[in-house]
């Protein structure tokens, strides 16, 4: 079966998520011994990017984000492509400090066992920190940028992609 696939700025797609920030830590889902972002793959239903990484989230945080709320503020936001993955993030800062305790150790939807932590930008920094923690669709030069961007508060050099 061929996974449903969008064409952002000329690249191809198939998977997305937001990777939410707070000052200087990100807030992650850790699977398998793997940081990630919240976020999966399309669906054939799924009729735009947006529309799979809101339904994504909300399934990943169990019902914490709101899929439609978090419609609205990705739709404008700048993206991130992983060209090797076809993969599509968004950063999405925070305002609330949410505690990892209420995210559960497992995701409802599909049952996977799985926790959500606070990661300070500062250890993605540290190259074996990287190579043992971090999923390897986000590591690329636009997530590296960005992370040091935002903890700088500055991210007017990077790219916008609509």
């Amino acid at each position: 079966m061929t996974r449903k696939t969008f064409i952002i700025d000329d690249c191809e797609v198939t998977a997305g998520g937001v990777l939410f920030y707070k000052k200087n830590k990100l807030l992650m889902i850790r699977c398998n011994g793997k940081l990630e972002d919240f976020g999966g793959k399309a669906d054939p239903n799924d009729s735009n990017i947006y529309e799979t990484i809101s339904r994504e989230v909300e399934e990943e945080s169990n019902n914490i984000f709101k899929k439609e709320d978090l419609y609205k503020k990705i739709i404008k936001k700048k993206v991130y492509i992983s060209v090797k993955s076809k993969y599509l993030f968004i950063f999405v800062k925070v305002n609330k400090n949410y505690n990892v305790g209420d995210f559960g150790n497992r995701e409802i939807y599909e049952n996977i066992p799985r926790t959500v932590e606070w990661v300070h930008m500062d250890k993605f920094k540290n190259k074996d920190f990287v190579s043992e923690n971090l999923a390897w669709r986000l590591r690329t030069k636009d997530f590296f940028q960005t992370i040091f961007g935002l903890k700088n508060k500055n991210i007017t050099t990077l790219k916008k992609s609509e």
